[in-house]
């Protein structure tokens, strides 16, 4: 099934893999350095979020280097994981950093939030940490993970957003516009990636606007959570039982 699901993916999917693949040795340093070390911080937040019991099956989309896995993992030893991402650098990095742990990890394997190689109703929670505002169609993203969610299952996304105050606001646009990328770029040595990764940002819908989005892919119960001052955003959600 992973190939025929390669063959579908697009041109822009594939460059996008590529970039976190030039990126991948140095990813995490870098968003620590560049969130002033929240990110872990905003990761960790959601297992607050997260329902008790044992063996729930966890899908963790978009899941990179395995950073989200890592922090619920500790939180919730009893969850049984499984990660996909598109980029297999990023994934190997993770396979080898869970492979030190003694986490119940089901599978770590490249595959497309578009297209992902489960059956319906898999899993019990889908988390999806920083990666649904590079995904071609997010529309079919979240489809897709209400089509592999249980029924009554949750979702628990975290994402980059604006603050709604206005000098808050124009603070965060001057960073993302003009540090960001300047840091970013210096530092994994790639000349487009963090320019990349900033128009995602400003691009990306938020708050009530990504809540409607949510709600459209099969999703109900939906609430949005902002962290420091807006700057990210977590997402919940319930599959409905239709």
């Amino acid at each position: 099934m992973l190939s025929t699901m390669k063959n579908s993916l697009t041109k822009k999917t594939f460059s996008i893999a590529k970039i976190f693949d030039d990126i991948a040795e140095k990813y995490d340093q870098i968003n620590t350095i560049l969130s002033f070390g929240l990110d872990k911080r905003w990761r960790k937040k959601m297992t607050q979020f997260l329902p008790l019991g044992k063996e729930l099956k966890v899908l963790d989309i978009a899941c990179g280097s395995c950073a989200q896995i890592m922090a619920l993992a500790g939180k919730r030893p009893d969850y049984l994981f499984t990660g996909v991402d598109i980029s297999e650098k990023l994934l190997q990095l993770g396979r080898e950093r869970l492979a030190k742990t003694s986490y119940n990890i089901e599978q770590i394997i490249k595959a497309s939030a578009l297209q992902l190689p489960f059956d319906k109703e898999t899993f019990s929670i889908i988390t999806l940490s920083f990666g649904i505002r590079n995904m071609e169609d997010v529309d079919k993203a979240l489809s897709e993970a209400a089509r592999v969610l249980k029924k009554n299952g949750k979702i628990f996304i975290l994402e980059f957003s604006l603050p709604e105050g206005k000098i808050l606001r124009k603070i965060s646009l001057f960073y993302l516009r003009r540090i960001l990328p300047k840091i970013g770029n210096l530092i994994s040595k790639h000349s487009y990636a963090y320019t990349y990764l900033n128009e995602t940002i400003e691009d990306f819908p938020y708050g009530k606007s990504f809540e409607k989005l949510m709600e459209k892919g099969g999703f109900i119960k939906t609430a949005f959570y902002p962290m420091t001052f807006g700057m990210v955003t977590l997402y919940v959600g319930e599959k409905a039982d239709a």
